[in-house]
């Protein structure tokens, strides 16, 4: 470590729809200034729309969940989470992974209940599986035990602000990209 050393990145790229439009506008051969050959509050859509759609395919707005199971319920929103990596039961000092099966193979489990185990392990779920809207555990829980969803999530507010900073430098190319990819079609280019 270096005293008095800055660490903050001095060349980051991409941080507002604004950087966003004037490198569509370069890439297009087109002057950054020129604001009628398509208008900003236009390319500000494009740019929104490539972000929703790259984001949960590249898995881009990282973020961790943590959540109480609560007795006899299997179902807990998801709120803002587009998709899981991982699942963790967490109780006392122990840590354990919950895997994922998909509903219709659950009748196949060994276990069926969390009813009356004296081992924490086999008194928690023991696996999972989940739509847009929600996580489902089974067996059912019956503890209040800690739960931490890792996964990747919505950009937020970004249909009010225009800073997009939020996105990982390493997936903002892609969003560029795709957005040039748009507005291309868009002007039939």
């Amino acid at each position: 470590y270096n005293v008095g050393c800055d660490t903050t990145p001095t060349g980051d790229f991409l941080l507002t729809l604004g950087n966003y439009r004037d490198q569509i506008k370069r890439k297009m051969g087109i002057a950054t200034t020129n604001t009628t050959w398509m208008a900003d509050t236009t390319l500000n859509e494009i740019m929104r729309e490539a972000i929703v759609t790259v984001n949960p395919i590249m898995r881009g707005y990282k973020t961790t969940k943590v959540m109480v199971s609560h007795f006899d319920s299997s179902d807990y929103p998801l709120d803002s989470l587009v998709g899981i990596s991982a699942v963790l039961w967490h109780k006392n000092d122990t840590a354990r992974s919950i895997p994922y099966l998909a509903r219709e193979k659950w009748a196949t489990l060994a276990i069926q209940n969390t009813y009356g185990g004296s081992d924490p392990y086999l008194e928690r779920p023991q696996v999972y599986d989940y739509t847009d809207n929600e996580i489902s555990f089974f067996p059912v829980p019956t503890s209040e035990d800690t739960i931490k969803i890792y996964g990747w999530s919505k950009i937020p507010n970004i249909t009010v602000v225009s800073s997009v900073a939020q996105i990982p430098q390493r997936y903002r190319v892609a969003v560029l990209k795709y957005a040039t990819f748009l507005v291309a079609r868009a002007k039939q280019h």
